[in-house]
């Protein structure tokens, strides 16, 4: 009874990881660009 399930699951789990993977990814990339657009604003702001 689980094969079939776990057939599914394991069709279903690269695209999962995928997923999560480009979010974090996706995420962390925000941070940086936040971070280094906060740090050249208040460079500005402090000449």
């Amino acid at each position: 009874m689980l094969y079939p399930f776990n057939k599914k699951l394991g069709a279903f789990l690269p695209i999962l990881t995928e997923f999560i993977l480009a979010n974090s990814l996706e995420g962390l990339i925000n941070k940086i660009l936040e971070n280094k657009i906060k740090d050249f604003i208040n460079s500005l702001l402090f000449i």
